[in-house]
């Protein structure tokens, strides 16, 4: 695919600000100590947030297709869960705070060390996508376009037939494999691929409202339709990644219309509040299925709706005072136990599981289960292996390699995500809409920074290059037996 659509740059003045930032943690801890201040551990995530809001929300409003690339949801989830997610630590209620302690009592003495590493760690992966920005634009023999190009390939009526194409396709996947592995019904691991062509759901139902809101805006109750009916069904399974992802979809499709102050601002609140109320619904849910089964499956259909409607009778059982909501944005306990772990000696080998993502579950059956990691590193801070948490990306660098994993590792995926955000822009410029659900890989894997590099980073890129690389064959295939002018061209 031509990759001659220009991304949103990284601004020069996003990383001065940024290599700032981690000048003054730095001078902290050579005078204090890596526990800091008050004021630089409040002050520091609170400007963190706002030179990533700055760099995000502007572009997205010049140009609605910014939404759709993976560094605009890179600084979005960065802001989220290592700017809000820190300061929210010291507004907690006691009980709250005392939760964040049982995790990881001795977080405090570390707090603006770990602030330096998740600075550093995004310093690295924005200046490492503004210098392959500034590569690939010199590769090309004319000067990166200023504004947005016009669509080539805009193809309403093709839109439209994609994205039914999709829903038929990843319907009939999440039938009949997705939802009954998430509701217990079926005991298996899914091949990820499996897994992955579940997601043709949410990029049908996008197009489909995207077309609708568009050219016919009474036909957008049909895709709001299906995302109340993922969305029950996510509530079913317990899964709030599900629940806010099909809302996401839809926010995101309404979006498509034009990003403007107010859309966002409505938008941020719905998440927001749907996150606030099913994360406590999600974790109280679950520890009855676990109080039930040891297991979080096990329960068919009736006994989940049972224990729904418990949780609502009885005002959520077993959350009592926790914020958990709030709790959930907060990574400073884990964040500070990886690195911890390093300076005690004990570092992480996270790493160590990279060669299984290019190999297919398929060809090898005794494949390490990449995600249990994040049950592990939740064994290893309160001795339950049936939760799974993270330190987040930039933490579990410094876990495994100390100061030098941060540009080991950070500096190649600032790379990934410079070129996926180039690919997802051609794909929304152009109208390639059978390339469509890369994006969503793309914008999935972008707002993953508070789990894994091996899974949410590599693993998800090798899926999506296996992805394209079989579109494209498929594609020159058809060119080849049936020849139809015009629409080999628009699909690619």
């Amino acid at each position: 695919m031509d990759q001659a659509a220009a991304t949103p740059p990284v601004r020069i003045w996003e990383i001065v600000a940024l290599a700032v930032l981690l000048t003054g943690y730095l001078l902290t801890m050579a005078i204090v100590g890596d526990q800091g201040t008050f004021v630089i551990n409040m002050g520091g995530p609170a400007a963190l947030g706002v030179i990533l809001l700055l760099g995000a929300i502007p572009a997205a409003m010049r140009d609605c297709d910014v939404i759709w690339t993976p560094l605009f949801w890179f600084r979005i989830a960065a802001a989220a869960y290592f700017s809000f997610g820190n300061v929210i630590t010291y507004v907690l209620n006691p009980v709250s705070k005392q939760v964040i302690e049982n995790f990881f009592s001795a977080y405090t003495d570390l707090i603006t060390k770990l602030n330096a590493v998740t600075t550093l760690g995004i310093l690295l992966v924005l200046a490492a996508a503004h210098g392959a920005e500034k590569l690939a634009d010199g590769a090309r023999a004319s000067p990166r376009p200023s504004a947005r190009p016009r669509r080539t390939m805009e193809k309403p009526d093709l839109q439209l037939t994609i994205g039914v194409g999709f829903l038929a396709v990843g319907g009939f996947v999440k039938l009949v494999f997705v939802i009954p592995a998430a509701l217990g019904i079926v005991q298996s691991t899914l091949f990820g691929s499996i897994g992955a062509l579940s997601l043709l759901t949410d990029a049908g139902i996008y197009l489909v409202a995207a077309w609708a809101w568009r050219r016919r805006p009474a036909l957008v109750l049909i895709p709001l339709g299906l995302t109340l009916l993922e969305v029950f069904f996510g509530l079913l399974a317990f899964d709030k990644t599900e629940v806010i992802a099909s809302i996401m979809v839809m926010a995101l499709a309404w979006l498509s219309k034009g990003v403007t102050a107010k859309r966002m601002a409505i938008t941020s609140a719905v998440i927001l509040v749907t996150f606030g109320q099913i994360v406590p619904f999600v974790t109280s849910s679950r520890t009855e299925l676990f109080r039930r089964y040891h297991s979080l499956q096990g329960a068919g259909l009736p006994e989940r709706l049972e224990i729904a409607v418990q949780y609502f009778d009885r005002a959520g059982p077993g959350v009592g005072d926790e914020q958990i909501g709030l709790m959930r944005f907060s990574y400073v306990n884990g964040g500070s136990l990886a690195l911890s772990l390093f300076d005690n000696g004990k570092p992480g080998d996270t790493l160590a599981t990279l060669p299984a993502t290019v190999v297919p579950r398929a060809l090898w059956p005794d494949k390490p289960n990449m995600t249990s990691i994040g049950r592990e590193f939740n064994y290893i801070a309160d001795g339950n292996e049936e939760s799974a948490s993270s330190p987040g990306w930039f933490a579990e660098a410094y876990w495994d390699l100390g100061w030098l994993g941060l540009p080991l590792v950070m500096l190649p995926l600032g790379v990934i995500l410079q070129l996926w955000s180039r690919f997802s822009l051609t794909v929304l410029r152009e109208g390639r809409w059978i390339y469509f659900p890369l994006c969503f890989l793309g914008m999935k894997m972008g707002t993953s920074v508070d789990g894994f590099v091996v899974p949410d980073v590599m693993g998800t890129t090798v899926l999506a290059l296996a992805a394209y690389a079989v579109m494209r064959v498929a594609l020159d295939a058809n060119d080849r037996l049936r020849p139809r002018p015009g629409m080999a061209g628009a699909l690619r």
